[in-house]
């Protein structure tokens, strides 16, 4: 092995050793989108989605310190930045970062430019529902999920992102997949979009007053599906941040 060779799989390791951690996702399948007799988040037409090997997701969002890493190693420089914005990643506007954050203020490119740094990339839209299912496979998951052990939103997150890995995990391991931060997916054919932000945010405010009222609910209030949200690639906001995938072993 060449010297060149070798100082760059040793980069490539270390980049990985300094990233969230990984998680496995089994091989199976999943409907992706919903019966057009059921309200769901994805809006998207029913298709079975099979996946005959496992891939890998980040147990986390990318956090401040980990984009930080990133562009001391490579000089990178985000979107937000080259074209002069007063607030970028490093410099949000309406709050203090602290390193355990997940990243925002980046866009499609910059978030592809960190993970293929990685040697990974982002993930599809189908792995990151996938992965966010957790082994449901027809989505029985309508609303936006309220549930404040899981989710950071509106109502609990003190305006502003919190650390990665507060809330409670789902059932393969993933934190933060609905709330704190959404997160960059790259879509499939058929659909036009080249990329989608999914999960929502904390900034989310997943309640409709005057909605129609739901069984059980007492004050005619329904949740907001906020978790699917195409995009062109441009939805640099204070909100929208991602994770990495990569394929298997």
């Amino acid at each position: 092995m060449s010297r060149a060779v070798l100082l760059a799989a040793l980069s490539c390791a270390a980049a990985l050793a300094g990233g969230p951690e990984w998680v496995k996702m089994p091989a199976g399948w999943f409907e992706m989108g919903c019966q057009p007799s059921r309200a769901c988040p994805e809006l998207q037409a029913p298709r079975r989605v099979d996946f005959e090997r496992p891939f890998w997701m980040h147990k986390t969002e990318v956090t401040v310190g980990h984009f930080r890493e990133f562009v001391k190693a490579t000089g990178y420089t985000t979107e937000t930045e080259k074209a002069g914005a007063r607030w970028f990643w490093s410099n949000p506007r309406a709050f203090k970062i602290a390193d355990r954050q997940p990243v925002v203020y980046v866009s499609l490119k910059d978030a592809e430019a960190y993970c293929s740094w990685l040697g990974a990339r982002l993930p599809t839209e189908p792995e990151w529902t996938y992965a966010f299912r957790a082994g449901e496979t027809i989505t029985g998951h309508l609303w936006w999920n309220t549930d404040g052990r899981y989710v950071w939103y509106r109502e609990n997150s003190r305006a502003q992102p919190q650390p990665v890995g507060g809330k409670l995990p789902n059932a393969w391991g993933l934190h933060d997949m609905e709330g704190n931060a959404w997160e960059w997916t790259r879509t499939v054919p058929p659909d036009k979009a080249p990329a989608a932000i999914r999960g929502g945010s904390w900034i989310a405010c997943p309640m409709i007053e005057g909605a129609p009222k739901q069984p059980g609910e007492k004050d005619g209030r329904e949740y907001q599906p906020f978790s699917r949200c195409p995009s062109a690639g441009d939805h640099i906001r204070d909100d929208v941040g991602f994770r990495c995938a990569r394929s298997g072993p």
